[in-house]
Formats: structure tokens, C-alpha cells, sequence
């Protein structure tokens, strides 16, 4: 029996014991193998599992040091909490190849970095215009920016921009829905990982920044309470600038939306 056989048996397909030879067909597979022998585990044991499974396996081996299991389960960890955020910094070669090759099956974007590349990244960020101003910039270059996702039907549509920055620290999309005739147009964040929320203090440093900017809002709500969180509905922050009127909400992550104000 070949090695291809061989894996292929073990219901590993796309790998050649050299190569990932079909990405779509490796990832898809050992998705299942190692999901279908643990469907009562929970995330965290999956993602343990999917470095052991492969290490042991020979897809992506590590230095005989790395391999204990000790060494494999510390791996895990921190490739797991690393999901939940958007940059993993490290500089140990093994866990990084293991790192991108899990964060590719999941589609997680996670970013990893060496020391050397997040500090050349944060000298890259301190020079970009992050700012509320550059952000509403942004919409007079719609028709300019990539689009990240659209869908369209016979009621309504919906198109996702990418944002060239993450604006504020939290919003890297531009989006336009159409229901209804009316169209709306929001800022929000799309990074695919492990959702864990948002943390109050995220929360408070983007409404200090909008505070700013423009000021208290329309119901002379200032900096965040704790208290307002305690609330069945959080009544967000609200500002009318001009014609223009912008409220900041929160449903599954933070958003801008941003449309005429009725007269």
C-alpha cells in the first residue's frame, strides 16, 4: 500500500506524506476525521486534537523537543486563544506552521507575526490616518474599495467594502443594505475567529474617541457607564451632525450606522 493509499484510509485526502496536494479536499477531510472521533468535545479540545493529529500523522511535524505531548498541549492552548484575537506573535518556527495550517481549516484570520514583523507592523499602523475623519472619508471612495461580500435579490441587496485600516482600532468594512427602498449604510468589523465579544473597555475607548469628535450625544449621554450595560437593550450613543445622523450599536460587535436625519 502507497502512502497515499495509506492516507487515504485513514480518511486523509489531499496529502501525499511530501505535500498538501488540494487544499479544499485536505482541510474538508481532516476536519471530519479529527471531528467526527470527538463530537461531544468542546473548541478547545478540537483545536489540542487537530495539532496532535497533525504532528502524529507527519503532516506537519515538529523538532523531536517539540513533540512531546506536553509540548503539544502548551501549543494548543495558544493557538486556541490566539483564534479569539487578531494577531498571534511568536517567534517558535513549529508552532507557527502548525498555527497557519489549523487557522486555514477553521478560515480563521488570525494574523501571525515574529517579533521582528509585529514591531515593523505598529511602525506601518502609526503612520496611517485612523482617525472618525479619515474613516467618513471612506464613503466618498465606496465605489472604489474592494468588495468583500455582496448579495442581491429581487427585495433587497447588501454589499460589504474592506477598508483599507482598521478605523478606530475596531472597523475595517464599509456597508450598504437596501430593504424596502431605502438604503443604509454602516461601519462594522468582519474578521472571522472565535467570537468572544467585546470587552467594555473596547467599548468605552470607541465611544471617548467619538466623544471627541463630536461631542455629547443627541441625549446628553457622555463616557460609558457600566450601569448602562446592566440594561435589557443598550441604548448606544447617537449624534446628529448636519443632516446626518449617526448612531453607534451594539448586536453581535459594534457598529456605525450613518443616514439622513428626519427633519
Amino acid at each position: 500500500m502507497g502512502d497515499h493509499a495509506l492516507y487515504e484510509k485513514l480518511g486523509i485526502k489531499g496529502y501525499n506524506r511530501k505535500e498538501i496536494t488540494d487544499w479544499d479536499i485536505f482541510s474538508e477531510s481532516i476536519y471530519k476525521q479529527v471531528y467526527q472521533r470527538a463530537t461531544q468535545k468542546y473548541l478547545y479540545n478540537l483545536v489540542i486534537e487537530m495539532l496532535y493529529s497533525l504532528d502524529i500523522y507527519g503532516i506537519v511535524k515538529g523538532k523531536p523537543k517539540k513533540q512531546k505531548f506536553m509540548s503539544l498541549l502548551n501549543d494548543g492552548k495558544h493557538v486556541y486563544y490566539a483564534a479569539h484575537a487578531h494577531i498571534l506573535v511568536t517567534s517558535d518556527v513549529d508552532m507557527i506552521e502548525k498555527a497557519k495550517t489549523v487557522f486555514r481549516i477553521w478560515n480563521w484570520s488570525t494574523n501571525i507575526m515574529t517579533f521582528a514583523e509585529f514591531k515593523e507592523y505598529l511602525t506601518y499602523l502609526v503612520r496611517q490616518d485612523i482617525s472618525v475623519s479619515a474613516m467618513f472619508a471612506q464613503f466618498d471612495a465606496m465605489a472604489h474599495l474592494p468588495t468583500g461580500h455582496e448579495r442581491y435579490t429581487l427585495d433587497d441587496s447588501f454589499v460589504q467594502k474592506e477598508l483599507p485600516y482598521w478605523y478606530l482600532g475596531e472597523f475595517n468594512t464599509l456597508n450598504a443594505t437596501t430593504a424596502r427602498g431605502n438604503t443604509y449604510y454602516y461601519f462594522s468589523q468582519h474578521f472571522p475567529n472565535i467570537y468572544s465579544g467585546v470587552m467594555t473597555i473596547e467599548l468605552a475607548r470607541v465611544i471617548d474617541v467619538l466623544l471627541d469628535h463630536f461631542g455629547m450625544d443627541e441625549l446628553n449621554l457622555g463616557k460609558l457607564d457600566r450601569k448602562e450595560l446592566k440594561e435589557e437593550t443598550w441604548r448606544g450613543r447617537e449624534w446628529r451632525v448636519g443632516e446626518m445622523g449617526l448612531l453607534l450599536s451594539f448586536s453581535q460587535g459594534m457598529m456605525i450606522s450613518f443616514f439622513k436625519a428626519a427633519q
